[in-house]
């Protein structure tokens, strides 16, 4: 997403050039489709969703901190969450193929952005594990 001219204006007429930067150099880093190939071709398939959920709830947490910077830029007019939620949808599947898991990549994105919204450093933490687990067990049961 390139800075525009709307988004470098005065701090009296709307976001600063430091919150636009912010929140694009936040969207850049966010866990994606690429990065759920990249995983896969460096990782184990658990390994690599693990990880990817890592980024992901790390992401959404940076994204909340963002918040004032994120609505700055909604307000000109750009929605740069237009596609994200296909795109973390694709991601997902991608991750979650190998695995045989019988679980819906939405439902595990709810949990996981349930899971970066608690302010407990050590429950963001430990939380992913628990979800790992139902994917587990999703799979197990898928291959009955």
């Amino acid at each position: 997403m390139a800075i525009t001219p709307a988004l470098s204006t005065s701090r009296c007429n709307g976001p600063s050039r430091f919150h636009a930067n912010a929140f694009t150099e936040s969207r850049d880093a966010r866990p994606s489709c690429a990065t759920a190939g990249a995983l896969l071709e460096t990782h184990e398939p658990e390994e690599a969703l693990r990880e990817w959920m890592n980024r992901f709830t790390a992401s959404t947490t940076t994204k909340r901190d963002l918040k004032d910077a994120s609505q700055a830029v909604i307000a000109t007019g750009v929605n740069p969450f237009e596609h994200s939620r296909a795109k973390l949808a694709e991601a997902l599947t991608r991750l979650l193929a190998p695995l045989g898991a019988g679980v819906e990549p939405l439902d595990v994105m709810t949990l996981l952005v349930a899971i970066a919204q608690t302010e407990d450093p050590g429950q963001r933490k430990r939380s992913p594990d628990l979800v790992m687990d139902g994917i587990r067990h999703g799979a197990a049961r898928t291959a009955r």
